[in-house]
Parts: structure tokens; C-alpha cells; sequence
């Protein structure tokens, strides 16, 4: 039997339904948790962005059910509890995706044409979107207990062509954000992974790696979503939707770990973690402060390779990343208490500290 074949009245419907949107609601709760435990800054936009499409799926998923099982309750409260829970969900992790981009992607530039392309497509698809949904809604309740009227059928058949939009616009900028992501990956890889011990090479290599599968698998779910969609598999697609950004965020939180071992290291071309550190404010434990080279250009270029230099223009971008979760460098220390390193040459010490503002 097909997706497309299935009726919300058939009990493997019903069976698939309740799988699916009960496991995108528990999935809340330990991500949650782990959250919690591992981001020390909790106004960072990182740990409120993921929280925010955490629970906006949970509470989709349990609008979802409400509407489906209770017919008691009035169509306004449950259709109300979706679509906030769906523009959670959605957005939420698109600012996920973004807020950490600036870790390894230096272009500020197109960063903040990015962070507009999210805010454009969230306002514009959301309202309409949840507009219509708000009007089929009233004519005949999400059950379709009611005979269809003519305004119905209107919306409707403009709501159709505005989801497939809307599904491609949405996926299509996930597709983006992670490509560049896995793009600014590859070149810290290719550029970087020469240096530092060999030790350290093969677990930075080993973390970069991992962190490109992560996004691809990613990439792929984003596609096979258009995919489900454009294939008029509706049902199929509105069964999953909340399950599929459960698994988003469960492997949202592996690029997070493999952020951690990578800040653990100290590598080349990025700064070890503190306790207020790891680029995004992480419980790192151990180190207490992260050494970042002067960037005064008369310091940078005498007598440095051309290695050192790029791991300076390395460090200062991941500082960038740092203040873009809510951490801020401060100014180095006095140049008595500067440190001396294995030649002989003294460098200043910046340590990371969380920034005041949200």
C-alpha cells in the first residue's frame, strides 16, 4: 500500500501517526537536558535557537495528535499550537544552522545575507501560510468534518501550490547554509590539517570528517523532503515532518560534540575551549583561558611564516564566532605578564570571557 493510499481513518494510519509524532515529543525532553549541560551561556543564540525548534516540534507534534483525537476542543486552540510550533520548529533551526556558521565560515558578508534570507522566508511564508491554514481551518475544522465551501476551495487550491513553495524555499535554505558549512570545513581541512602534532592531525582530521558526514546526511534529508513533496505524498510528509527535525537536531547536537573535541585539542587555525569557550560557550572543562596571537600587522609578518599567519586569521575569525554566541575576547593582558613561546618570541594573551550583552 502506498503513503499516497492511506486515509487518515485507517489504523496503519493511525499507528504511523501516533509513532512518529510520539517520538519527535520525547526527543524533546532529553535533548533538552543535554543542552543544558553542555551550553554554559544560555542567551547565546545558538542554545535559544535550539531549544526553540526542540520545542516547537514537541509542540506541533502534540497539536497534531489534540486535533486528530480530541474533536471536542475548538479548531483555534490546537490550530493555533501548530502553526506557532511549526515556526519554532522551522526557523528555530534554520538560526541553528546560521548561528554557527561563523566558526569556520569567514565571509561576513554573506552571513548576513543569509541571516536575511531567514528572516525574509519566515515572515513571508509563515504568515501566509499560516493565514490559510487558519481559513480551511474555519470552513470546515482540520478533520474536514464539514462539506467544503467555495472560499475553501479557493484557498485551498492556492495553499497547494504556496506548500510546495514554501517546502522548497525552506529546504533549499538549509541546503545552503550546510553546504557552505561543509564547504568552509573542507578548506579548514585542507588548510590546516598539516599542522600541530600527528597526534592531533589524525583527531582533527578524524572530527572534520565526521562533521562533513553530518551535514551531508542532512543535505540529503532536506532533498528527500522536496522530493516527498513534489512527489503529492501530503500525508506522508505531514506524518514525518516533526520526526524528521527530531533527527536534524539529534544530529545537530553530533556537530556539536565534534565542535567540542575540536576545541578540546587546541588545533592550528582555531583556539582551544575554556569553561566560557569552545566557540560556543561549551562546558569544556581543563583550559582556562585561549592564547590568540597579536593581529597588529607589524607583529604578524615579522619573521612568521606564512603557516602562523594563517592561523592568527583563523583565530581572529573563530573570536568573530565566539561574540556571535554570546561570548566576547577580551583585551590582552599588559605586555609584562605577555608569555614567551618556544622560540623566544613574546605574545600576548587573550582570554575569553562572556560577553554582557544577549
Amino acid at each position: 500500500m502506498l503513503f499516497s493510499d492511506v486515509r487518515w481513518g485507517t489504523q496503519i494510519a493511525t499507528i504511523i501517526l501516533i509513532c512518529f509524532q510520539c517520538v519527535a515529543i520525547w526527543s524533546t525532553v532529553p535533548l533538552t537536558i543535554r543542552m543544558f549541560a553542555t551550553i554554559r551561556d544560555k542567551r547565546s543564540l545558538y542554545f535559544r535557537a535550539t531549544l526553540a525548534s526542540s520545542w516547537g516540534l514537541s509542540l506541533r507534534s502534540q497539536a497534531y495528535l489534540m486535533g486528530y483525537y480530541n474533536r471536542s476542543i475548538p479548531w483555534w486552540i490546537y490550530g493555533t499550537l501548530s502553526q506557532i510550533g511549526w515556526i519554532l520548529m522551522v526557523s528555530g533551526f534554520a538560526l541553528v544552522l546560521w548561528s554557527r556558521l561563523g566558526l569556520l565560515f569567514a565571509n561576513e558578508r554573506v552571513k548576513k545575507y543569509l541571516l536575511y534570507l531567514i528572516i525574509f522566508n519566515g515572515i513571508v511564508w509563515h504568515t501566509i501560510l499560516t493565514v490559510f491554514a487558519m481559513i480551511m481551518w474555519d470552513q470546515r475544522g482540520p478533520i474536514f468534518a464539514a462539506r467544503p465551501t467555495a472560499l475553501y476551495k479557493r484557498v485551498r487550491d492556492v495553499n497547494e501550490i504556496f506548500e510546495y513553495v514554501q517546502i522548497c524555499f525552506f529546504n533549499s535554505q538549509e541546503i545552503l547554509i550546510s553546504s557552505i558549512y561543509i564547504y568552509a570545513a573542507y578548506v579548514y581541512l585542507r588548510d590546516f590539517s598539516h599542522l600541530g602534532s600527528p597526534s592531533t592531525r589524525a583527531k582533527v582530521r578524524k572530527a572534520i570528517v565526521l562533521l562533513l558526514i553530518i551535514q551531508a546526511i542532512v543535505v540529503f534529508i532536506d532533498a528527500a523532503v522536496i522530493t516527498i513533496d513534489l512527489l503529492g505524498l501530503s500525508q506522508l510528509k505531514g506524518m514525518i515532518n516533526s520526526f524528521i527535525y527530531c533527527v536534524k537536531l539529534e544530529l545537530e547536537f553530533l556537530v556539536l560534540n565534534q565542535l567540542i573535541e575540536i576545541s578540546r585539542m587546541g588545533v592550528p587555525g582555531l583556539p582551544s575551549s575554556s569553561p566560557r569557550n569552545g566557540g560556543l560557550d561549551l562546558e569544556v572543562p581543563d583550559i582556562a583561558e585561549a592564547p590568540i596571537a597579536p593581529t597588529g600587522p607589524s607583529e604578524r609578518t615579522r619573521g612568521r611564516g606564512e603557516g602562523e599567519n594563517e592561523r592568527d586569521d583563523a583565530h581572529a575569525r573563530f573570536g568573530n564566532g565566539l561574540k556571535e554566541q554570546g561570548v566576547s575576547i577580551a583585551q590582552p593582558i599588559s605586555p609584562s605578564s605577555s608569555e614567551s613561546d618556544s622560540s623566544g618570541r613574546k605574545t600576548a594573551s587573550y582570554s575569553i570571557v562572556r560577553s554582557e550583552g544577549s
